[in-house]
């Protein structure tokens, strides 16, 4: 196979938000997006480009295979001019700047050729035989013996450019999908609330408050006729001890022995208003003998 030949490689949607690009029976490249707003961001959520990430990713069987303790001795990249995307890369957010990097520069041609690089040791049983693969000649290493491959060719990937748009069209439609039925379900709660405690105060007002202030009045207007009731009584009562007892002393002398045992009967039954007014009459009569 001629170094310049370049293999087309048609587009396959993974779901939604990804497709894939299978380059070869080892290797797979991999574009998705993937949007979840920040957590400060108040009640309701709007989309914005900022709460999405694209991410490129490279599968390759015999660079998972050949992982051991010391990290992985194969590796492959997809790479375009100076940027480029690794397999068994770690996330962090150098390598998100790098493949967001990746992407965009993808993106400047509709079917972009990136050179797909393999290589690294590994051992006969996970080899998975390759058309341009190829055995390196290296010094043996005292740690591992296993053979080193390479394999460098260059793919098309094919409707490259209208897969990044599907995945950023259907990602907003996704996330407005999702948090415009979770802002509606909000906005309902704090409609309910709303109403409940508005509802809550006119309740307390008219069946708790309203009542219990007419009974309170009502109880305030009976006490004071009570009252009232009782002075006028009192009153009269007085007045009744006065005549009687100036009728008393009018026909019979001997009254005051008698007006002397009323006071003391009122003493000891503690009416100090009664024994008021009999000593007030008992006085009366003796200034006037």
């Amino acid at each position: 196979m001629a170094k310049t030949e370049v293999i087309d490689i048609p587009a396959e949607q993974n779901y939604l938000l990804s497709y894939s690009w299978k380059i070869d029976k080892d290797t797979t490249f991999t574009l998705s997006r993937y949007c979840d707003p920040k957590r400060d961001e108040g009640i309701f959520v709007s989309y914005k480009e900022s709460y999405c990430n694209n991410s490129a990713y490279v599968r390759s069987t015999m660079a998972n295979d050949s992982r051991t303790r010391f990290g992985h001795s194969y590796t492959v990249t997809v790479s375009n001019g100076e940027t480029s995307v690794r397999s068994n890369s770690s996330w962090n957010r150098s390598s998100q700047r790098t493949e967001n990097k990746f992407i965009r520069s993808l993106f400047q041609k509709s079917d972009p050729v990136v050179r797909v690089n393999g290589y690294g040791q590994i051992s006969d049983d996970k080899l998975i035989k390759l058309d341009g693969l190829k055995q390196v000649k290296v010094p043996k290493s005292l740690f591992k013996n296993d053979q080193t491959y390479s394999i460098d060719k260059s793919v098309r990937l094919l409707g490259y450019r209208d897969a990044y748009n599907a995945i950023h069209d259907d990602a907003k439609a996704e996330f407005n999908a999702k948090y415009d039925a979770q802002n509606q379900r909000l906005a309902l709660i704090l409609l309910m609330i709303a109403i409940a405690v508005l509802g809550g105060s006119y309740a307390t007002w008219r069946y708790v408050l309203k009542p219990a202030a007419n009974k309170l009045s009502k109880t305030r207007k009976e006490v004071s006729d009570k009252l009232e009731k009782n002075k006028v009584s009192k009153i009269a009562k007085e007045e009744a001890i006065r005549q009687s007892v100036r009728t008393t002393i009018e026909n019979d002398n001997a009254a005051i022995t008698a007006l002397k045992s009323q006071i003391k009967e009122a003493l000891d039954n503690d009416d100090a208003k009664t024994a008021k007014v009999l000593i007030e009459a008992l006085d009366k009569i003796e200034s006037k003998d």
